[in-house]
């Protein structure tokens, strides 16, 4: 009978934490296709100091451990930067007073980043190269990151001139460029299928566009939602996965920004107005 007790506490022991578990593995997740690796362990709150304008705010440095800022004096503009106790840069501003993150990636040859930080990743978002002198190029920078697919986000009027380019100058196999235009009924299930296959053969394939980013975005959105949410397209759902890509900048040097209303449009209607 003791023997059954001791063994009926140490299951009710064991199965506490791995419930608790269980609720954290979808913010886990989260961590994990953002920047490729699990979240840190949770660390107690430094002295922090930021340099720039006061605006009103007493100068001096924070107490390690308080929750407040405390801000220090700038001597020209609106630049300044979020600093810790020990002087390690955090966050900058630049001369407009907007925020350079210092820890964040430069920004790559052509914006070719991941669309996750999973190693196996085989979706990227590019810019289109838009000078047919640097085409050759291009194709060999692609190459030399395993990139043998292509989906180009174009018009009708602009598929052949975009094949050419992407064909006879970059050096893709034709088979290997899809064109698809976004604002045509059906577009999302094309551009779906389209990135599904070359997931399933395990080949890299970029999404590109002539409209700075902002298809492919959409794009990769919609790939993120089908690939992690596996079709759920609820409001809140949209709006976790845009900032799930957004929050990829850091870590890619890239930032691919949907808006979750297009999104939700997108996986509704299946195009672009």
């Amino acid at each position: 009978m003791l023997a059954l007790l001791f063994l009926s506490s140490a299951l009710v022991l064991e199965t506490g934490p791995r419930t608790m578990g269980a609720a954290r593995a979808r913010p886990a997740l989260l961590q994990i296709l953002i920047s490729g690796q699990p979240e840190p362990p949770e660390k107690k709150p430094s002295g922090l100091i930021i340099s720039g304008p006061a605006s009103g705010i007493a100068g001096g440095s924070t107490p390690t451990g308080a929750s407040g800022l405390a801000g220090v004096e700038s001597s020209g503009g609106s630049a300044g930067e979020l600093v810790s106790s020990n002087g390690q840069s955090l966050l900058s501003l630049d001369g407009k007073g907007e925020l350079i993150d210092p820890l964040a990636k430069p920004r790559p040859k052509y914006d070719l980043s991941a669309s996750s930080g999973r190693p196996d990743e085989y979706v990227f978002g590019a810019a289109t190269c838009a000078d047919a002198a640097e085409a050759a190029e291009y194709g060999v920078h692609m190459r030399e990151n395993r990139v043998s697919r292509v989906l180009a986000l174009y018009s009708a009027a602009e598929s052949d001139a975009v094949k050419t380019s992407l064909c006879a100058q970059a050096g893709f196999a034709p088979d290997a460029v899809t064109v698809i235009d976004i604002r045509t009924p059906g577009a999302a299930e094309a551009t779906i299928a389209t990135i599904r296959a070359a997931v399933a053969s395990r080949e890299r394939i970029i999404v590109i566009d002539g409209v700075n980013g902002l298809q492919t975005a959409l794009v990769l959105a919609q790939y993120l939602h089908d690939d992690y949410i596996c079709g759920d397209g609820l409001s809140h759902v949209c709006l976790e996965v845009c900032e799930l890509l957004a929050a990829r900048k850091r870590h890619s040097g890239v930032l691919w920004e949907a808006q979750p209303e297009q999104l939700e449009r997108f996986l509704a209607d299946g195009y672009i107005v």
